[in-house]
């Protein structure tokens, strides 16, 4: 399970025995920020990465990818009735899946998707049928 970047922080600030409100005035942020960020509150933003990068001495684009994995992480959790197949020739083929429409947290409408429709019109490449898809969103 991936953490929070916020959590990776808290963990790099303690190594280096730096206080959040020192560090918070080292990179122009309000210690409440920094609070928010360590406790998850807050995502790490472009700005942000680039200041603790460059205050932590961390290479660019550290915690903005730390950020989308756990955002990634997060959002799969959404899709529990997922099932692709990976496939060689075009990316994704086989099973089916469904997918929740949400609507301000509020699941709205169940909408059922079959790949296997693929088979029915032999002439449409995956990549028109993966289009098709994310259309009727």
């Amino acid at each position: 399970m991936i953490e929070h970047p916020g959590k990776l922080l808290e963990k790099f600030l303690k190594e280096q025995g730096r206080k959040q409100k020192t560090f918070a005035l080292h990179i122009g942020k309000r210690v409440s920020e920094i609070n928010e960020l360590i406790k998850g509150k807050r995502n790490i933003t472009i700005s942000r990465d680039i200041l603790i990068s460059r205050a932590l001495r961390t290479p660019e684009k550290f915690w903005i990818l730390k950020q989308v994995d756990y955002d990634y992480q997060e959002a799969l959790k959404t899709f529990p009735n997922l099932s692709l197949e990976s496939n060689n020739d075009h990316g994704f083929s086989g099973v089916s899946y469904e997918v929740a429409m949400l609507d301000k947290n509020k699941v709205q409408e169940d909408v059922h998707f079959s790949v296997e429709d693929k088979k029915k019109s032999e002439d449409k490449d995956q990549s028109s049928l993966m289009t098709q898809i994310f259309q009727s969103f």
